[in-house]
């Protein structure tokens, strides 16, 4: 089986069981996404062909909300918008969720195999909407999984963007959900880590005066 012919049967499968979900294909991913009411919820395969074994692998699975985008725009400074990227509010990886250990990587060369890794996927997709976008009612549930994170292993969650607009958003979320003890390390883990930035990356002194300036911002209208 060529990838256009994987795709045409893993297309076919999953529309019955995903009624409410709107599947695409982007070159070598099938992605699956559902609108409603300003929110997004969103996930994909990859397929790699290797002529007569294939490989598919879940990509990680995202939530956007168009009202909490719109608002934390508002924190960036203008020079700083061009950072971020507002195409997902959360992005949590596929390795959270029931049967990633079935269907990540997974190698197939026929077609049992390939029914079987659509069986493997749809209990996976079930439990990511369960556990995840389901659960999600209002910016304090995005706060919920953020909170379980300290600093250190703060990138396990991504929230759009590039340094430093994702931590800004982070702590936007768990300020406006109230986890206070987990924003003020946040915060003062992250200032001392922008500090060392210009040391660090000494060609870049010029946005590190751009990053400081919309930190204070944002502290300042958080805590206002």
């Amino acid at each position: 089986m060529n990838k256009k012919e994987i795709f045409n049967i893993l297309r076919n499968s999953f529309q019955d069981k995903m009624d409410t979900f709107q599947i695409t294909s982007m070159e070598d991913r099938l992605i699956f996404t559902k609108r409603n009411d300003g929110l997004e919820y969103q996930n994909s395969i990859r397929c790699q062909y290797f002529g007569e074994t294939s490989t598919l692998s879940p990509q990680g699975n995202s939530f956007r909300s168009e009202q909490i985008e719109s608002d934390f725009m508002t924190y960036l400074i203008e020079p700083l918008k061009s950072y971020y990227n507002s195409s997902s509010t959360i992005h949590l990886s596929s390795k959270r969720f029931k049967n990633f250990d079935k269907i990540d990587f997974y190698k197939f060369t026929s077609l049992t195999q390939l029914e079987n890794f659509i069986e493997y996927y749809l209990a996976y997709h079930q439990s990511v909407c369960e556990e995840f976008w389901y659960k999600i009612k209002s910016i304090k549930d995005i706060g919920y999984f953020l909170a379980q994170l300290p600093y250190e292993n703060h990138t396990e969650i991504l929230v759009g963007g590039t340094f430093p607009t994702q931590m800004f958003k982070k702590m936007y979320i768990l300020k406006k959900c109230g986890h206070l003890e987990r924003y003020k390390e946040y915060k003062f883990k992250f200032s001392e880590q922008l500090e060392t930035f210009p040391i660090r990356k000494p060609n870049r002194k010029e946005e590190y005066e751009l990053f400081k300036e919309n930190f204070n911002q944002l502290i300042s209208k958080l805590e206002e």
